[in-house]
């Protein structure tokens, strides 16, 4: 049972990534990926009792950081990098 719930949940968050991408620029939607890394951290610790060391640390805040950066020097530039849809 605790395996459809996982499915289902998991299907139904892969389809709303999609959509959000689908409907918005991937320098706005890119920032917001970085909150499963959040989730992660709270997975690992309460379901396997990981702790994380250094280099997860370092890995997350150079992520987090790297993201930032892009979404700000992109938000900075006058015209769309991604190429909009023609429907």
């Amino acid at each position: 049972m605790a395996l459809l719930i996982i499915a289902f949940t998991g299907t139904i968050g892969i389809f709303s990534l999609v959509y959000a991408y689908n409907i918005g620029s991937p320098q706005s939607n890119a920032p917001t990926e970085n909150v499963l890394l959040v989730y992660a951290l709270l997975a690992g610790y309460f379901i396997f009792g990981e702790v994380p060391d250094l280099l997860w640390f370092l890995g997350m805040v150079s992520i987090s950081f790297s993201g930032t950066y892009i979404f700000v020097r992109e938000s900075i530039r006058p015209q769309i990098v991604a190429a909009e849809k023609q429907w």
